[in-house]
């Protein structure tokens, strides 16, 4: 556990602030959804996200940046660390060289 300094802000990743989360409205709204649609929360997801987000991310890029895709092109991730996985899985091919350097 990292100790928190008042007046400082931690930038470590992982560390949310949670001082600040609201925990008794985030129960509230969990406990209701679940409720509402326990039997559709129970298989797993489209590996590839939420389709009304791709369908809404996809209108936007569209709308914002002229630029035509479909909600199938679209692929939401749970982090930055998955979105790089899966652009080296697209990327490369098995056995191919991969660095990293800072400049």
């Amino acid at each position: 556990m990292v100790a928190r300094v008042p007046g400082l802000t931690s930038f470590l990743i992982g560390l949310p602030a949670l001082d600040a989360f609201p925990f008794t409205t985030w129960a509230r709204l969990r406990a209701a959804r679940v409720r509402r649609s326990a039997a559709q929360l129970v298989p797993y997801g489209n590996p590839t996200g939420y389709r009304p987000l791709r369908e809404a991310i996809a209108s936007y890029i569209s709308a914002a940046r002229g630029i035509h895709c479909t909600a199938d092109q679209v692929i939401i991730t749970s982090g930055s660390q998955q979105a790089l996985e899966f652009c080296a899985k697209i990327l490369l091919d098995p056995g191919d060289p991969a660095s990293f350097r800072y400049r």
